[in-house]
């Protein structure tokens, strides 16, 4: 397909809609998103030398301004993904300096929507664009394997899998924290189940993996090309 294709799945219709609708509903899909993908924006505004607090606030103001400018139906017009779009917006956000100091001015006490416990172990590096979209990609990638894990899980409960899940997912998140696949004698012994079983268990965990992985990258993507792109691009980013 060579142009924009419907896809059909909430976290993509929510961005096309957002500002399309009335106040209140806008809101209520300005909070899923920013739940869905404040940690690659924040992580980038740390990158770029700001402290927690203020990032936090700046994240704030940058998807308030999405709502207020209506800009997210250019992605579709345009053909880019939403992970393109949110470095391309973030950088001009951060250029611009009145919206700096709006941020920088805004209400602490009337957030659009309370994000707790930001990850304040992102530390600032030296504040060179060329590391700070170092962290936004990989942040996005974590962000992507986290919102994919989490379609992933609702499935195994809703079938009663949930023993194969943890497996499948105890094997993901060591290999991501380490860079290390855990060995298959490992993993049978943290699980107290036979060999066989866990080659079983990884092998049709790992097909149903990639159909989430499919369905939760095809939701930033308008071409249904672009779902294989951005998934070498992930795992690049992540080693994988």
């Amino acid at each position: 397909m060579n142009g924009p294709i419907d896809f059909q799945t909430t976290a993509w219709t929510q961005i096309l809609r957002i500002g399309n609708v009335q106040e209140q509903e806008s809101r209520k899909l300005l909070e899923s998103l920013i739940h869905s993908y404040w940690r690659p924006v924040f992580s980038y505004i740390r990158r770029r030398g700001r402290d927690a607090s203020t990032a936090e606030d700046l994240t704030q103001e940058f998807f308030a301004n999405i709502l207020e400018r209506n800009t997210l139906g250019n992605i579709e017009r345009e053909g880019g993904t939403f992970r393109s779009y949110l470095l391309q917006a973030i950088r001009n956000f951060l250029i611009s300096q009145h919206r700096y100091d709006r941020a920088a001015k805004r209400d602490p006490g009337a957030p659009i929507l309370a994000i707790s416990n930001m990850d304040s172990a992102v530390e600032p590096a030296t504040p060179m664009e060329a590391d700070a979209e170092a962290e936004f990609d990989r942040a996005w990638a974590l962000q992507i394997m986290e919102l994919t894990l989490d379609s992933m899980r609702a499935e195994h409960e809703i079938s009663d899998k949930l023993v194969a899940f943890t497996v499948f997912e105890h094997q993901l998140r060591h290999r991501l924290q380490t860079g290390k696949t855990p060995s298959r004698q490992d993993i049978a012994s943290k699980f107290d189940l036979p060999l066989k079983k866990i080659d079983n268990i990884l092998y049709r965990a790992k097909k149903v993996f990639r159909r989430h992985l499919n369905q939760t990258v095809s939701q930033t993507v308008t071409r249904e090309e672009q779902i294989d792109e951005e998934i070498r691009g992930l795992r690049g980013v992540l080693g994988s």
